[in-house]
């Protein structure tokens, strides 16, 4: 449906950290974009994305060759891929969680961890939501996509039960062997810097005055939600990089 410009309200806006957001109002929808969000949209690339992306999803389309592949599902959401880099996350019909505070909680998590914490510790770039208002669980957030997708339980939890992606070889074999394997070295590597992490990230939301049971609801008990990345050159001593996710 066509809305005449006086249909759109934009408002801008500042954040916390001086990075300015842009929100996008019409009769059906709102659209919240972030600084890096908008520095995103000037690139026409990521329009050509979005349209066949669209396409996909009113068609239910969820094909390996399709534009929306899927890749993950949480309590709250759907991941799906977006070419290369981005990643679309769908709230589920039955989700009580609104990705428009989410953004905003994983906003000022990135910011405490890029402040209080070592490198080897990071928080995918996110760029922005869609929220339909006639219906409030139909919402969309673009974030950035880290690459090969083995998460930390999947690693610590190898061989524990049968819906571990690792242990029902549902991981593509080359996510696995930029790791050198699942190695017993691996694993204990991987379990004592998810202990490490685990500590960095309440002590730096705690300098910020951040309440750690609102900004990080699941990272004690669901290490599913940190996806592990092996670096080239190590960053602060680490060869392994640790992506706090779907928070």
């Amino acid at each position: 449906m066509k809305h005449n410009a006086c249909d759109l309200k934009i408002r801008t806006f500042e954040r916390f950290d001086g990075s300015v957001w842009r929100q996008y109002e019409t009769p059906e929808y709102r659209i919240l974009i972030t600084g890096v969000g908008r520095h995103l949209l000037a690139n026409r690339t990521i329009h050509r994305l979005l349209k066949p992306y669209i396409n996909d999803y009113l068609e239910h389309n969820e094909a390996v060759d399709s534009h929306r592949i899927f890749l993950a599902e949480g309590g709250n959401a759907r991941l799906f891929s977006l070419g290369d880099e981005f990643v679309i996350k769908e709230s589920r019909p039955d989700s009580k969680s609104l990705l428009f505070a989410a953004m905003d909680r994983t906003d000022r998590l990135k910011d405490s961890v890029e402040k209080h914490c070592p490198r080897w510790i990071d928080i995918p770039k996110h760029y922005g939501a869609l929220m339909s208002k006639k219906d409030i669980h139909k919402q969309f957030m673009m974030e950035q996509k880290i690459d090969h997708g083995v998460t930390v339980g999947d690693v610590i939890n190898y061989g524990v039960g049968k819906d571990n992606r690792c242990t029902a070889g549902v991981l593509a074999a080359d996510s696995l062997d930029k790791f050198g394997g699942l190695t017993p070295d691996l694993i204990a590597e991987v379990r004592e810097k998810y202990d490490r992490l685990k500590v960095l990230l309440a002590g730096a939301l705690l300098k910020e005055g951040l309440d750690t049971d609102k900004y990080l609801p699941d990272i004690n008990h669901n290490p599913y939600n940190v996806v592990l990345d092996r670096l080239d050159t190590p960053e602060a001593g680490s060869w392994l990089k640790f992506w706090v996710i779907d928070q």
